[in-house]
């Protein structure tokens, strides 16, 4: 179920596009308790409908808003705290040194998403933003993988992918005046569990045995983390199919593990004929292939059941042999 969105309570007269692009307050809350100490001066280059720059209020943060369309930082002055000074600039000329720059860029050319555009561009801006502040953060579409932001920014000391409920949300770039080492990616997210933080890098042993099946949170995947979380949620030790696969153990996680944990019923080979005999019974079945190769709607196809159910086939690729994992969903 697709959980709504939680906006500043002013957000019901804000124009739709700032709807979109704005940060949810829980998520705001988080960055805001990673990367703002109480008293910083931080600048928020692209205010919008201003979810990010409360946050930082709250945190104890000395907040200069900037937003440069007027309109928009009338709006903002009318709804923010008095304390948040709103600026009505554009992000390439605000000159103010502070101690963190925060720029969540435009992903829109007026009505319209397009992949890989920013406005301002955070590539180009952010050596001018390093002057102003020892500490950038910039946000990017979830889409941008950790080793790809490293790639674009020379300065990166953290690349952070954050999710929300299961769900990934942002990518943070992390940057910081004059590092020049290698940066660090972590997995956080917040679920109803409580809140995770991993970080990535390592390797997981590799395996296809286990009387459990979990699905990590994505951003784990996303951040490379799978080791770190076997480190931490598995006392008695988990292999993985893959580096995108499903994680296998011969115990439950502990309560607090970012995922989903299924009972495994039994393996076998991915064999359409023998799979659509023994399923012939049930009306539905939850297909879940990742690292697969054929999409959902194909594998439906092939084996003629449809959606839905309480019986789950995992179905991966390991070691150049296709495999289904019966289930049953645990947690």
């Amino acid at each position: 179920m697709k959980r709504e969105k939680l906006l500043p309570p002013f957000a019901g007269d804000a124009p739709r596009e700032l709807k979109e692009q704005a940060t949810d307050l829980r998520l705001a809350a988080l960055k805001a308790r990673m990367y703002v100490r109480a008293g910083d001066a931080v600048a928020d280059l692209t205010a919008g409908l201003g979810s990010d720059a409360l946050a930082f209020y709250e945190a104890g943060a000395r907040v200069t808003a900037v937003e440069a369309a007027p309109e928009r930082a009338d709006f903002l002055r009318s709804r923010l705290p008095a304390d948040i000074e709103v600026v009505c600039a554009r992000a390439e000329d605000f000159d103010r040194p502070c101690d963190l720059v925060y720029l969540d860029p435009a992903r829109r050319d007026g009505a319209a998403r397009i992949l890989g555009y920013y406005s301002p561009d955070p590539f180009v801006l952010a050596p001018r933003l390093l002057r102003l502040a020892p500490r950038v953060v910039v946000k990017l579409s979830p889409l941008f993988s950790p080793q790809e932001v490293a790639k674009r920014f020379p300065s990166l000391r953290e690349c952070r992918v954050l999710s929300l409920h299961g769900e990934v949300k942002e990518t943070l770039a992390v940057l910081e005046r004059g590092f020049s080492g290698t940066p660090e990616f972590r997995a956080t997210g917040l679920r109803s569990t409580g809140v995770f933080d991993l970080s990535g890098g390592g390797e997981a042993p590799e395996g296809d045995q286990g009387q459990y099946l979990c699905r990590p949170d994505p951003a784990v995947y996303a951040a490379g983390a799978l080791p770190r979380t076997i480190d931490v949620f598995f006392p008695s030790g988990a292999c993985v199919t893959g580096p995108h696969g499903f994680v296998l153990s011969p115990s439950k996680p502990e309560t607090e593990f970012p995922g989903e944990t299924y009972r495994v019923l039994r393996r076998m080979p991915f064999n359409p004929k023998k799979i659509r005999a023994e399923i012939k019974a049930l009306e539905r079945v939850e297909i879940v292939p990742q690292a697969f190769g054929l999409k959902t709607p194909e594998i439906y196809q092939k084996l003629k059941i449809k959606p839905g159910g309480t019986t789950f086939l995992f179905l991966t690729r390991f070691r150049g042999r296709s495999l289904v994992f019966w289930a049953e969903r645990e947690s």
